[in-house]
C-alpha cells in the first residue's frame, strides 16, 4: 500500500513512453514518405525532360525539312532554337540522372544518338546555306537522318518506359508509406490521449489550476475530433468502417446516402443486411481484404440501393485493411464514389465516335488523316483505298509522301510536298485544293484532293484531314460538254447570221413594195379623190391604214428580233432619264398628249442596258396610256421599290385593266384580247417587254390585286448609282 501513491507516475511515465515510440515511429515513417515523394517527383520530371527532348528534336528536323523543300530561311527558325534549346535540356537530364549509375550511363548513349542527329541536320542545313540544295536533299535521300532519329526514339523510349515502371514502384512505396504514416498517427494519437489522461488522473490533486489545464485539453481535442466528424460526414466520398464481422462502426452521410438508408440504419447491422442486392460480391471483397491483408482497388459496383426507381447506379470502391498496434486485422476501412455520370457520358462518347465512325466510313469520298506538323499519316476509311487503288500507306512523316503516284494535268508527276497535306505540315495553314491524275496500278483517274487543318482550343494547328474525291466521271463529263456547248455555240452563231440575213430582208426587201402601196394610195387620196367617189376613197384610206398596220407589225416584229440576240451590257443606271425620254415618245404618239403620266422620284437605281429598257418601258407606258377607259383622259403612276438587292419599277393606270385569266397570256407573241378597231396594235407589245426583261436577268409581271385598271411590275438587280432628285408629273 505504500507504494500506491506513486502509481499515477509511473503509468504517466509508461504513457510517455509510448508516445515517445509512436512520435519517432512517425517520423521514420514521414521521412519515408518524404523520399518516396522525391522520387516520385524526379521520376515525372525525367519523364518529362525525355519527352520535351524528343519533341525539340522533332522541331529542329522539322525546320531542316521545310528549309531544304522551299528554300525559306524563315523555315531554319525553330531548327536553329531547338538547336539553342538541346544543350539546357541535356544539363537538366544530367542533373536528374545524378547519383544513379544506370541511368547515367544510359543518357550518355542518348547523348551520343543526339550528337549523331544533329551532325546530321547540321550538314544539310550547310550544304543548303552554301547552295547545294541538291546535295543537301541527297542527303536526306540516304536514310541515313531516319535511321539516326529512329536510334534516338528507341532509346528514348526504352529508358521512359524504364522510368515509368519505376515510377509506378515508387508510387507504391509512397502509398505504403502514407498508409504506416496513417497507421503511426492513429496510435500516437490513441497514446496521445492516453498520456493525456494519465497525466490528468496522476495530477488530479494538483489543484485548481491543473484541473482548469486539464478542462482546457480535453476542450481542445473534443474541438478537432469534432473537426475530424465533420469533415468525415460532409465528405463528398462515401467512407465507412467495418469490423471482422462485417459490422458497420461508422458511415459518413454520403455512404448512408449510397445505400439508400439512413446513418443509424447502418450501424450495428452487416453489410448484406444493408445492401442486400450486391452482399454476395461486396462481403466476399471484405472477407478477402481481411483474409490476405491486401487492399481492394478501383473495385466496379453496381448497386440499386439508392435510386428507388430500378435504376442501377455505377460506383468505384476502394477497400483498405485496418490494423490495430500488434498489427492485426481488426477491419475494414471504405471509400466509395459515384460514377454514374462520368459513365453515362463516357457510354455518350463511344456512341458519338461510333456515329462518327458510321459516317466516315459510309461517305463516299476517301478520307485521311494525319498529325501535324509532323505530317504522320494516322489512319484513313476504307473509300480512301477504292479511290487510290491501294491500302493506306502509313507515313511516319512528310518524307512518306513521295510514295503516292499522281500525276499533274500536263503530265509531270506531283512531288511529296506538293499534296495538300505536306503543305498544311509545312506551312501550318490551310492548303488549296488540287486536282491530279492518281495512277491506280497503271490506271489513271482524276481525283480531286482537299485539305483542312485541325486546330485545338488555342487555334494552333495539330493535325489535318484530307479528302479524296473521285472525279474522273466528272472531269470527262465535263470535257464532253465543253466540246457538245462549243458546237452548239458555233450552232446559234450560224442561226443569228441566218436571222440577221431574214431581218435586212423584213427590213428591207419587204417595206419597199409596202411603202410603195402606201404612197400610190396617199396619191389617189390626195390626187384623185373626187373621181374615186366615196367608196373608192374608202377603199383606198384602208389600203393605207393596213400599210400602216403592217409597218407598225414589220417594226415591232424586228424589235423583238433583236432583244432575242442583241448583245445586253448591263450597268448600273438611274431609271429616271430613260422614264422621261419614254413619257415624250408617248406624247407624240396619237391619243398622248392628254395623259397624265406621274412619276414618283427619287427612283432605285437598276443594274440594265439602256435601249433595252426604253423598249420596255416605252411599251408599258404605251399601253397604260392606249388601253383608257372610254371618254376618260389616260393617268398613269410609275414608282419603284427596293429590296435588298433587288428593285420593283411599277407602272399603274386607271384603264380597261386585264382579267385575272388573262394575266399570263398577255406576255405572249399576237395576243390580243381586243378587236383593232377598238384599240389598234400589233399584239407584240408586252411580249418585246417580257423579252427585253429577260435579257436583263429581270422578270416582268402583271399584279392581279389591283381594283382598277392594270398595275405592271418590273424587276431588276439593284444598281449602285445614286438616286436622282426631285418629283416630277408628265
Amino acid at each position: 500500500m505504500p507504494r500506491t501513491p506513486k502509481l499515477p507516475s509511473i503509468a504517466l511515465t509508461v504513457s510517455l513512453l509510448l508516445l515517445l515510440v509512436a512520435l519517432i515511429s512517425i517520423g521514420r515513417t514521414l521521412d519515408g514518405v518524404g523520399r518516396s515523394a522525391v522520387l516520385v517527383e524526379r521520376g515525372h520530371r525525367t519523364i518529362e525532360a525525355y519527352g520535351s527532348l524528343l519533341s525539340t528534336v522533332k522541331d529542329a528536323e522539322t525546320g531542316q525539312r521545310g528549309y531544304l523543300l522551299t528554300g525559306r530561311v524563315i523555315y531554319l527558325q525553330p531548327y536553329e532554337t531547338a538547336n539553342k534549346s538541346l544543350g539546357n535540356q541535356l544539363a537538366n537530364l544530367r542533373g536528374l540522372a545524378a547519383g544513379d549509375p544506370d541511368q547515367t550511363r544510359k543518357l550518355s548513349q542518348v547523348t551520343s544518338a543526339l550528337t549523331d542527329k544533329t551532325k546530321e541536320l547540321a550538314r544539310t542545313v550547310e550544304l543548303a546555306r552554301a547552295g547545294d540544295r541538291a546535295g543537301a536533299l541527297a542527303v536526306v535521300e540516304t536514310n541515313a537522318g531516319k535511321v539516326r532519329m529512329d536510334r534516338l526514339r528507341r532509346l528514348v523510349g526504352e529508358l521512359v518506359s524504364e522510368q515509368r515502371s519505376a515510377l509506378a514502384q515508387r508510387r507504391a512505396n509512397f502509398d505504403a508509406a502514407q498508409r504506416r504514416a496513417l497507421l503511426s498517427a492513429m496510435a500516437a494519437a490513441i497514446a496521445a490521449v492516453a498520456a493525456a489522461l494519465t497525466a490528468a488522473w496522476a495530477l488530479f490533486r494538483s489543484g485548481r489550476r491543473t484541473e482548469r489545464r486539464l478542462a482546457a485539453s480535453e476542450a481542445e481535442l473534443s474541438h478537432r475530433v469534432a473537426e475530424l466528424a465533420a469533415i468525415y460526414d460532409s465528405a463528398p466520398v462515401g467512407l465507412s468502417y467495418a469490423d471482422r464481422d462485417l459490422r458497420y462502426v461508422t458511415v459518413n452521410e454520403r455512404l448512408a446516402a449510397i445505400n439508400g438508408r439512413s446513418v443509424d440504419a447502418h450501424l450495428g447491422r452487416t453489410v448484406g443486411q444493408v445492401a442486400p442486392d450486391i452482399a454476395e460480391e461486396v462481403e466476399s471483397i471484405y472477407r478477402r481484404v481481411i483474409e490476405t491483408g491486401e487492399p481492394a482497388l478501383d473495385v466496379d459496383i453496381r448497386s440499386k440501393a439508392s435510386t428507388g426507381d430500378g435504376d442501377a447506379r455505377d460506383y468505384v470502391a476502394n477497400y483498405w485493411p485496418v490494423r490495430d498496434a500488434a498489427g492485426a486485422i481488426i477491419g475494414v476501412n471504405v471509400a466509395i464514389i459515384d460514377i454514374t455520370d462520368r459513365k453515362a457520358a463516357e457510354a455518350a462518347l463511344a456512341a458519338s465516335e461510333a456515329r462518327l465512325r458510321a459516317v466516315y466510313e459510309a461517305v463516299p469520298v476517301g478520307i485521311v488523316t494525319a498529325d501535324l506538323p509532323s505530317g504522320r499519316i494516322t489512319g484513313g476509311n476504307s473509300f480512301t483505298g477504292e479511290i487510290t487503288g491501294h491500302p493506306i500507306l502509313l507515313s511516319p512523316d512528310i518524307g512518306g509522301y513521295d510514295e503516292w503516284v499522281s500525276y499533274h494535268p500536263d503530265g509531270s508527276r506531283v512531288a511529296g510536298h506538293e499534296y495538300p497535306l505536306a503543305r498544311m505540315a509545312l506551312l501550318g495553314e490551310e492548303a488549296p485544293e488540287i486536282e491530279v491524275l492518281y495512277d491506280r496500278g497503271g490506271t489513271r483517274r482524276w481525283t480531286r484532293i482537299m485539305g483542312r487543318p485541325v486546330r485545338d482550343e488555342a487555334g494552333s494547328t495539330v493535325g489535318g484531314v484530307v479528302v479524296l474525291v473521285d472525279v474522273d466521271e466528272l472531269r470527262r463529263a465535263r470535257e464532253t460538254l465543253e466540246q457538245e456547248v462549243a458546237a452548239r455555240t458555233a450552232d446559234l452563231a450560224t442561226a443569228n447570221t441566218q436571222l440577221e440575213a431574214f431581218a435586212y430582208t423584213v427590213s428591207h426587201d419587204l417595206r419597199a413594195p409596202l411603202r410603195g402601196m402606201e404612197g400610190f394610195a396617199r396619191i389617189l387620196l390626195d390626187d384623185f379623190a373626187e373621181a374615186l367617189g366615196d367608196k373608192g376613197r374608202r377603199y383606198a384610206g384602208r389600203i393605207v391604214a393596213a400599210a400602216e398596220r403592217m409597218e407598225g407589225l414589220i417594226s415591232d416584229l424586228l424589235t423583238f428580233s433583236r432583244l432575242q440576240r442583241v448583245e445586253v451590257s448591263l450597268r448600273s443606271i438611274d431609271p429616271s432619264g430613260i422614264i422621261h425620254s419614254a413619257i415624250e415618245d408617248v406624247r407624240g404618239a396619237p391619243g398622248g398628249a392628254d395623259a397624265l403620266i406621274e412619276v414618283e422620284e427619287p427612283l432605285p437605281s437598276v443594274l440594265a442596258e439602256p435601249v433595252v429598257l426604253g423598249h420596255v418601258l416605252a411599251n408599258l407606258l404605251g399601253n397604260g396610256v392606249k388601253f383608257r377607259r372610254e371618254g376618260a383622259p389616260a393617268r398613269v403612276r410609275i414608282w419603284g421599290e427596293r429590296n435588298d438587292e433587288r428593285v420593283r419599277l411599277w407602272v399603274e393606270d386607271e384603264g380597261i385593266g386585264v382579267d385575272q385569266e388573262h394575266a399570263e397570256r398577255i406576255f405572249g407573241a399576237f395576243e390580243r384580247l381586243h378587236g383593232q378597231e377598238a384599240y389598234p396594235g400589233t399584239g407584240i407589245g408586252l411580249a418585246i417587254v417580257r423579252a427585253g426583261a429577260e435579257r436583263m436577268g429581270g422578270t416582268v409581271g402583271l399584279d392581279i390585286t389591283a381594283e382598277r385598271g392594270a398595275r405592271f411590275w418590273l424587276e431588276l438587280r439593284a444598281g449602285s448609282a445614286p438616286h436622282s432628285e426631285g418629283a416630277g408629273v408628265g
